[in-house]
């Protein structure tokens, strides 16, 4: 006799990913909890693009998101069973976007959507001189 767990599509739960406006400089952290099983793999985006690695990025499975921060990397993706987080220090103007959360596993698929937007002053490079 075979005891099986029950299979489950994707869920959130909790709060879904929300639309957010944020100061330039400030650190955004989403932390999305689910349930499935088997448990679903996770896949952050941003503008329907995946996060992929690069100097100012990492991702890590089942490690505490606290550790990588003093690797001076600004964006952190930390998933575990039943919960993912993303965590962008020190936002800037090109981190507007919108951002997802694609849950899937072998029962289905599940999507949360949320619009970051990034507020505040420009800075510019040099002084703005006048030739009038």
């Amino acid at each position: 006799m075979s005891c099986k767990g029950k299979s489950s599509e994707p869920t959130i739960i909790g709060d879904p990913l929300n639309n957010i406006f944020i100061k330039r400089r400030e650190n955004l952290v989403w932390e999305i909890h689910y349930s499935g099983e088997p448990d679903p793999d996770a896949l952050w985006l941003k503008n329907d693009l995946p996060l992929i690695a690069s100097e100012r990025f990492i991702q890590s499975r089942d490690l505490n998101i606290q550790a990588f921060e003093s690797l001076f990397l600004r964006i952190l993706i930390c998933t575990s069973k039943g919960k993912s987080t993303l965590k962008i220090l020190d936002v800037d103007f090109d981190d507007s976007g919108f951002y997802a959360l694609q849950l899937t596993n072998s029962e289905g698929n599940l999507v949360t959507l949320g619009n970051c937007t990034v507020i505040g002053e420009p800075q510019f490079s040099s002084k703005f001189e006048s030739n009038i």
